[in-house]
């Protein structure tokens, strides 16, 4: 049975309340109808990223397979530094995560009393890419000449040029001040840390969804 909505979510960046008002407020998702996927950038920036990965597991033990995560660069940021074994280079790679608003999130793991291990985890679970009958979703996206099949990881994650052409893409990553349509990608990041508003799109019917502190 196709999904009667499919539904990109844009970065988060530890604005729990904000997510949990687009979520209960705007979208209202419906069990067994509804495909949420979510674009990455769960973490950083924000205050909130323990509290919005928790509310994150209730949201996949209530939708099952419809909820999909995937993964952004701030993501793959902070697994650089989990899967590094040599000490120096570890170092560096912690270096960069922090200096990218991962100091945010350690202090917001240690306020709700969550461990590094508890972050590792759930990164570990998380997607480059979906792909639907009529869409591909991922964070960063496909530079102009690639396709799904030619992309890599670093690029699905942190490509910043909507010149692509190819079946149609939604995206995250790049801040724009509202949904915007390229001829064959979708960005959907209006920037929730920044401007204090975080938008989805339901590919299906073509709909925006919006929430603003």
């Amino acid at each position: 049975m196709q999904p009667e909505r499919i539904i990109g979510i844009a970065d988060l960046h530890g604005c729990y309340k904000l997510f949990r008002k687009l979520i209960e407020e705007k979208i209202r998702p419906r069990k067994d109808k509804d495909l949420l996927i979510c674009l990455g950038d769960y973490i950083d920036r924000g205050s909130e990223s323990a509290l919005l990965l928790e509310y994150i597991r209730d949201l996949m033990d209530e939708y099952g397979k419809n909820f999909i995560r995937l993964m952004g660069n701030h993501e793959w940021m902070a697994l650089s530094y989990f899967r590094c074994s040599d000490d120096q280079e570890r170092r560096r790679q912690w270096d960069i995560w922090m200096g990218n608003g991962g100091k945010a999130t350690i202090e917001s793991l240690k306020e709700e009393g969550l461990e590094l291990s508890d972050l590792k985890t759930f990164l570990d679970g998380l997607k480059h890419f979906h792909e639907t009958d009529s869409h591909i979703f991922a964070h960063g996206g496909i530079p102009p000449g690639k396709t799904l099949k030619t992309v890599n990881i670093e690029e699905l994650l942190s490509n910043r040029d909507f010149g692509y052409h190819g079946k149609p893409l939604v995206v995250g990553h790049i801040i724009h001040r509202e949904v915007t349509f390229y001829p064959c990608v979708t960005a959907v990041d209006t920037g929730a840390f920044q401007y204090g508003r975080l938008s989805a799109f339901d590919v299906v019917n073509r709909e925006i969804y919006s929430a603003e502190r």
